[in-house]
C-alpha cells in the first residue's frame, strides 16, 4: 500500500484532498447548459418576433437557442405565463416581451456569443 504524507497506508493526507466547493459543478453547468434560453408558447407573435430577431443576429452562428414552451411545464408557465418571451443568455435574464436590435446585439456581444 501506498503511503502519502507519512500517514496509514491508503490515507490521502487532509491537504491532498480534494475541496468540496462548487466550482467544479458551476463550470461543468455553464459548459453543459444552454447558452441562449427563449421561453416562448404557441400562438404568441411577441415570441414570434423575438425568434426572428435571435435567428437574425445568429445567422452564420453555430450557437443553438434553447425553446422552451412554457405550456410543457407547469412550474415554468405559472413562472412566465404573462411575460413572454423570456430571453435568457448564460443564466441571465437579458429581456421580456421585447427587445431592441441594438441590445440584443450588445447582449450576445457581452456573452462572447458574437
Amino acid at each position: 500500500m501506498e503511503r502519502i504524507s507519512g500517514g496509514l497506508p491508503g490515507r490521502v493526507a487532509d491537504d491532498a484532498r480534494p475541496r468540496h466547493n462548487d466550482g467544479g459543478a458551476r463550470a461543468l453547468r455553464r459548459m453543459t447548459a444552454p447558452r441562449i434560453v427563449l421561453f416562448t408558447k404557441p400562438g404568441c407573435h411577441l415570441c414570434d418576433d423575438m425568434r426572428d430577431q435571435l435567428d437574425a443576429a445568429l445567422r452564420g452562428s453555430a450557437t443553438p437557442v434553447h425553446h422552451v414552451d412554457i405550456a410543457g411545464d407547469l412550474d415554468v408557465y405559472l413562472r412566465y405565463r404573462h411575460d413572454i418571451p423570456v430571453l435568457l443568455i448564460d443564466g441571465h435574464e437579458v429581456a421580456r416581451h421585447r427587445i431592441t436590435e441594438t441590445a440584443l446585439l450588445e447582449a450576445l456581444t457581452a456573452a462572447g456569443l458574437r
